[in-house]
């Protein structure tokens, strides 16, 4: 498979990009996940950047750049999870590697677009963020309208078959999302407890 070569196959040809990552299922490389993941965390991380300040979901100086690279690795991971998990449960025919490498390269929208919209955005006033914030809702909506096709290709669903397997997965998606985030919020309260607990204790012992 042209790794490469599929990066602009998934712009102009969705379909047959995603039958060759259907075709070449045992063939798939995973070393295109962490090239991947920094690419799209470059892209984030220059966007916070280069925005204008005024049009700016998030300044410099607020950017923590571990928990943009985690988010952006657990949306990846979570929707390739659930997009397998669901998938099996409607008789699917995708393994989760396929799944994985095709949620990747539905990315690539993104990876392709956004600094250019950075840029851009240096031009535009405050007044123009509808302008702003609509081209962006394009690339996202240009994103999940791949990651729909994906499901549909690799999995040879019917369209209405693929459209009730996306909304399942979307509950999915949702359901792990709140379980992971309660649970690291549950996790962090209890840290926060031993931490307070062991301050005490020391506090007490040298007193």
């Amino acid at each position: 498979m042209n790794y490469v070569k599929s990066v602009f196959g998934i712009l102009f040809h969705p379909m047959d990009t995603l039958y060759t990552i259907k075709k070449q299922r045992t063939n798939l490389n995973l070393l295109v996940a962490p090239i991947f993941l920094f690419l799209l965390f470059l892209v984030r991380i220059i966007f916070i950047f280069t925005v204008h300040t005024p049009l700016a979901d998030l300044l410099p100086e607020d950017a923590n750049m571990i928990y943009e690279f985690g988010v952006i690795a657990f949306l990846i991971i979570v929707w390739s999870v659930s997009s397998f998990a669901v998938s099996s449960i409607f008789s699917g025919e995708s393994t989760f590697k396929e799944n994985f490498v095709a949620t990747l390269y539905c990315t690539v929208p993104y990876l392709l677009f956004t600094v250019p919209l950075a840029a851009f955005s240096q031009i535009l006033s405050l007044n123009e963020y509808g302008l702003f914030s609509g081209i962006q809702t394009l690339i996202f909506i240009w994103v999940g309208f791949l990651l729909f096709l994906s499901v549909k290709q690799l999995n040879d669903y019917t369209l209405g078959t693929a459209i009730l397997v996306c909304l399942a997965i979307l509950f999915c998606f949702a359901v792990i999302c709140a379980i992971l985030i309660l649970f690291f919020s549950l996790f962090g309260n209890f840290i926060g407890f031993i931490e307070g607990v062991i301050t005490e204790f020391r506090q007490k012992l040298i007193s």
